[in-house]
C-alpha cells in the first residue's frame, strides 16, 4: 500500500483513516495503530517504531525554545504566546536553518555540496531564507 492509497476523512469531530485495498477493490477504515504499522512497513528508513527519534526531537525543541522549559521566567502561561513562539521556531528550523543530513552533492563553481533546508528538500522553496525574509513574508 502506498501513501496515496490512504485518506484521512473528517466525520463530525472525529478523524478516520481509510485505505484502499487493491485486492478486494474496496475502501475500509483503519485504526490509528493499523495506519501507523502500514506506513512503517513501507518506510525506506525503518521497519519498526523507534521512539529515540521522537524523544531527540522533543529534547531539541525544549532546548531551543525557552517557553517549553519548566520553572523558568520564560515559561508560557498563555497558549497564544506559546503557539506564536513555536511557529517562529519551526519557521526558522524549516526555512532558515540548513541541516547536514539534507546536503546534496554538486560539482559547480568549485563547490562540492549544496546545503539545504527541509523545505528545499521538499521542493517548496529553492533557496535558504534569511531571518528577515521569513519574518516579513506575508501569508
Amino acid at each position: 500500500m502506498t501513501e496515496l492509497e490512504c485518506l484521512l476523512k473528517e466525520y463530525g469531530n472525529a478523524w478516520i483513516m481509510i485505505a484502499f485495498d487493491p485486492v478486494n477493490k474496496a475502501w475500509h477504515s483503519l485504526s490509528e495503530k493499523d495506519a501507523a504499522m502500514k506506513s512503517i512497513a513501507h518506510s525506506p528508513i525503518s521497519s519498526h517504531i523507534n521512539t529515540a527519534f521522537i524523544e531527540r526531537n522533543n529534547l531539541t525543541i525544549r532546548e531551543r525554545n525557552r517557553r517549553l522549559t519548566r520553572k523558568t521566567l520564560g515559561f508560557s502561561k498563555r497558549k497564544k504566546l506559546l503557539i506564536s513562539s513555536l511557529n517562529i521556531y519551526f519557521g526558522i528550523s524549516h526555512f532558515v536553518k540548513t541541516h547536514k543530513g539534507l546536503m546534496t552533492r554538486i560539482d559547480q563553481n568549485g563547490r562540492k555540496w549544496m546545503h539545504r533546508t527541509p523545505m528545499m528538500a521538499a521542493g517548496i522553496t529553492d533557496h535558504v531564507w534569511t531571518l528577515s525574509e521569513l519574518i516579513n513574508f506575508r501569508v
